[in-house]
């Protein structure tokens, strides 16, 4: 837990040196899926929203999971 905390402040450190903010970063994923979709590609966007959905199920399970073992150590 304190591995990801020093992680995310020395990630977060870069992008502010880069002057890069999270919008941007959720803005360029953002274009970079509607061209996707938008070249006609159906089955990957059908791909991607069906791991989004199976994602939002999933990640929060494992970092569930993940605390509760590192917390029973």
């Amino acid at each position: 837990m304190i591995r990801l905390v020093v992680m995310s402040f020395v990630v977060g450190l870069i992008l502010t040196m880069l002057d890069i903010n999270p919008n941007d970063i959720i803005n360029w994923v953002d274009q970079r899926f509607r061209a996707l979709t938008n070249l006609g590609f159906e089955s990957v966007s059908q791909f991607f929203n069906i791991m989004i959905v199976g994602a939002v199920i999933v990640v929060p399970i494992w970092l569930f999971a993940r605390v509760i073992r590192i917390l029973s150590k």
